[in-house]
């Protein structure tokens, strides 16, 4: 029930998606040497990461007490089998703070295999269902609605991973290459769905 409550006051300010990426890039512009050789220079990384926020700016996408990091591996289910019913727990907040909710949304769902539209509009159904449920105006959305906002926010989880993996060899240098080459896959497919931003 997080994106239904307000973010507290000590995380007041920008996007955390936003504070994360200003972040990393500060880390990556200290020794531009780790960039792989197949990824643009830092300017036009920069570039990009600005124009995106510039479309999320105009786009007004909701901002809600997010997560951060909302991915399968940062939800545990613990089955309870004197019942047959089952809980779920998140894990991993230290990206928690104010986000856009949809990029919560997505990146539950972000995967390099082909997402389920099915999987995802059931997902997205309970989630308006609790939303309602939960939210002090009653708001009611579609989970047609939940899915078109989130697509949008595909390019952002591959941006957001290509510059984390590009800060990576500063601090596991033995495996360089291995987070050069998932900068690289991370940025192809950033660039390959940008344009979802704009839709």
């Amino acid at each position: 029930d997080c994106h239904c409550r307000p973010a507290p006051k000590q995380c007041q300010g920008p996007p955390m998606l936003w504070r994360t990426i200003d972040k990393m890039m500060e880390v990556v512009k200290s020794n531009p040497s780790v960039l792989p050789p197949n990824l643009p220079g830092l300017d036009a990384i920069s570039e990009e990461i600005s124009k995106a926020r510039a479309a999320l700016e105009k786009m007004g996408a909701k901002v809600v007490l997010g997560h951060g990091d909302f991915k399968p591996s940062n939800i545990i289910r613990h089955n309870l089998p004197e019942n047959g019913e089952f809980t779920v727990t998140f894990i991993d907040f230290e990206l928690g703070g104010p986000n856009y909710r949809a990029f919560d949304l997505m990146k539950v769902f972000r995967t390099a295999l082909p997402m389920s539209e099915r999987s995802m509009l059931h997902f997205y159904e309970a989630y308006a269902r609790e939303v309602h449920r939960l939210s002090p105006d009653g708001a009611k959305e579609s989970a047609e609605d939940l899915l078109a906002e989130s697509r949008s926010f595909e390019p952002l989880t591959w941006l957001e991973a290509a510059v984390f993996f590009l800060t990576l060899p500063l601090f596991k240098p033995s495996e360089t290459q291995r987070w050069q080459d998932l900068a690289e896959d991370r940025w192809r497919k950033f660039m390959e769905t940008k344009q979802m931003l704009n839709a």
